[in-house]
């Protein structure tokens, strides 16, 4: 083999691990793009769907101080205290993407604050689940709520009360009501 030869051989070697480490890299960058991918994806759906931070009061009622959810789960238990219920006054709906809220079986009230701000007055949201345990939806609770389309009711617990104003203003164009709804107040539905 004469030196040409040997130089060209040498050459094509040289190129063959030029290539071999090019596609080394290749591959690398891949999986680092795909794993930022899949990161970037699973903290907008964290975000997105389960970021949301609940404020409680001396009596156990509970609001929303702060969410970037698309769905929001009321919690029946806090750090071990067990809820009485959604306060208007501590529910900051209007600082939330919340379309769905989800109340877990336990709570016993949706209570209007002061200034009679109800639980989920003026919000965005589009469906609400209501537990058989609420056994008293306070006034305006959900006043002007015009998105609000859907209440599913699982029931409800016995001489239940629906408050002045509490669905006043939704986009609620039939309701079935529980049977254990026994008072109804003023203007609760327009």
């Amino acid at each position: 083999m004469n030196e040409q030869e040997l130089n060209v051989e040498n050459m094509q070697e040289n190129i063959d691990n030029y290539n071999r480490k090019v596609a080394k890299k290749r591959i690398l960058v891949t999986c680092v793009a795909y794993l930022l991918t899949v990161l970037a994806v699973g903290y907008f759906i964290f975000f997105k769907f389960f970021n949301t931070s609940f404020v409680m009061d001396e009596d156990n009622y509970i609001g929303v101080a702060y969410s970037t959810a698309w769905i929001i789960r009321y919690p029946a238990e806090i750090d071990g205290k067990k809820v009485k219920g959604i306060h208007g006054y501590y529910n900051k709906m209007s600082r939330t993407n919340a379309k769905y809220v989800y109340i877990e079986d336990g709570i016993e009230e949706l209570k209007s604050g002061s200034m009679d701000i109800g639980a989920f007055a003026h919000s965005d949201i589009i469906a609400v689940r209501i537990p058989d345990t609420i056994s008293h939806i306070g006034d305006e609770s959900f006043l002007h709520a015009a998105s609000l389309k859907k209440v599913i009711w699982d029931g409800a617990s016995e001489q239940s009360t629906i408050g002045d104003y509490a669905f006043y203003g939704t986009g609620i164009t039939q309701m079935d009501i529980p049977d254990g709804v026994d008072t109804i107040g003023d203007f609760a539905f327009s």
